[in-house]
């Protein structure tokens, strides 16, 4: 019977999480009107939060949440392939896999296919250690943006204007 009680207690937040996804059916009840995140599923807001979106927002709202993380993930790759040295290509295609691969694990862990593990939904759980290491990738990404646009230019104002039969500086 000991065994049956810690069962019990160690799949509630998981089992809560599947009612709140399947409440929300295809579309969802609603903007605020989730009847999981008030009353029943404790800490709606840290991990399982992508469960209150589901149910707020239906299957339709969790599609859309993936399709940003994969239209993020082809942006960053995008970024590494105008980089001009291999260390910021990297940073870029790491923080570009790293980041959908988080989020993906996450929707797992909400929806039951994989073991609860305490990753947070990239930018939109509510946690301060997952906050702090999702900025410092953004400023990373934003340092290499700023680089190799310096980079372009420099490279952009040696180029000549003039065809090369019509340069003078010969």
């Amino acid at each position: 019977t000991e065994q049956a009680k810690l069962d019990k207690t160690s799949r509630y937040q998981l089992k809560l999480s599947e009612m709140a996804l399947g409440g929300g059916g295809m579309w969802g009840r609603g903007f605020m009107k989730s009847i999981m995140k008030n009353n029943y599923l404790p800490e709606a807001h840290t991990d399982f939060i992508i469960a209150i979106l589901g149910e707020e927002f239906g299957l339709a709202g969790v599609l859309v949440v993936m399709i940003l993380y994969a239209l993020f993930m082809i942006s960053l790759f995008g970024i590494s392939r105008l980089c001009v040295d291999r260390v910021s290509m990297l940073i870029c295609q790491g923080i570009g896999v790293l980041i959908p691969f988080q989020a993906l694990i996450n929707i797992g862990v909400v929806s039951g296919f994989f073991p609860t593990t305490g990753l947070t939904a990239p930018f939109i759980s509510y946690g301060g250690s997952s906050s702090i290491s999702l900025l410092v990738c953004m400023g990373l990404i934003s340092n290499v943006c700023i680089n190799n646009m310096s980079m372009h230019s420099t490279n952009a104002q040696k180029e000549s204007v003039l065809p090369s039969k019509l340069n003078f500086s010969d």
